[in-house]
């Protein structure tokens, strides 16, 4: 998984008055394994203080100064903004920087939704307001993935089971690539319905299914090695526990070269 950072930020006079305390805390939440291309994600203290060797004082401490930022004009810029009773935090230029195409402002509109209703949601729609484009809460929840419609007349909520297994299977043969599942028997039945009683909201599987349609490898696109087909992801290869943690965690983000290695997307 890469991010990107414009080197001018170190002009930035926000990062200047930062402390070293400050600066470390700022690159790792825009750098560390949770974070998404959006830059509102969900992560908690000790996870940030066991990756930085902060304390608990100078987290708080470095935290209270990216919220603080101020501008040029002297007017509050903050560079961050953290639910601290809900663990989101919001790196608030993080996502102009990661690319702007329509796949990653369909993520972010997924993405969201799961963020346990923080009230830094309407922040992040304010400030991208094309993410709210994708995007309408209410009744419901109707996303925008791999141009077709995706839609729950139910509310997500957290703890209770908003999503089935007939709407996984449908989101599965909307993605472009991979193998449709045209039959759903006992074997892969079961399957998902494990996956469900560890992934119970809608808005996670959009988002596991958009990770998975921006993977050239799953998705058959990737360039095989030399005697080789290429790969394609069927339904219950990708909901397997091993797999879902590694499509999660990344693993399969990015091109494949026709010699196995990795290149990332910027």
């Amino acid at each position: 998984m890469y991010r990107t950072a414009d080197t001018s930020l170190w002009d930035d006079p926000r990062m200047r008055g930062l402390s070293k305390d400050g600066k470390l805390l700022f690159f790792y939440l825009f750098t560390n394994r949770m974070t998404h291309v959006s830059g509102i994600y969900v992560i908690t203290p000790p996870s940030i203080m066991h990756d930085t060797k902060l304390g608990a004082q100078e987290l708080t401490a470095a935290l209270a100064e990216l919220e603080a930022a101020k501008g040029c004009n002297g007017e509050p810029d903050p560079l961050v903004y953290w639910d601290k009773d809900r663990y989101v935090m919001w790196v608030v230029n993080m996502f102009k920087h990661q690319g702007r195409g329509e796949k990653n402002i369909r993520s972010a509109a997924a993405h969201i939704v799961g963020l346990h209703n923080s009230p830094l949601i309407d922040k992040f729609v304010a400030r991208y307001p094309e993410v709210g484009d994708y995007l309408v809460l209410g009744n419901g929840v109707q996303l925008f993935a791999g141009g077709a419609v995706y839609k729950s007349a139910r509310p997500v909520s957290d703890g209770s089971p908003v999503v089935t297994v007939h709407e996984i299977v449908e989101m599965w043969n909307k993605i472009p690539g991979i193998k449709q599942c045209e039959q759903v028997g006992d074997t892969i039945k079961k399957r998902i319905a494990a996956a469900i009683s560890k992934h119970r909201t809608l808005a996670w599987w959009i988002d596991f299914c958009l990770r998975i349609e921006n993977s050239d490898f799953l998705c058959g696109r990737a360039s095989p090695k030399p005697g080789s087909l290429p790969f394609v992801a069927t339904l219950y290869w990708v909901t397997g526990p091993i797999n879902i943690d590694r499509i999660m965690a990344g693993d399969f983000d990015g091109k494949r070269s026709a010699t196995g290695g990795w290149k990332g997307k910027l």
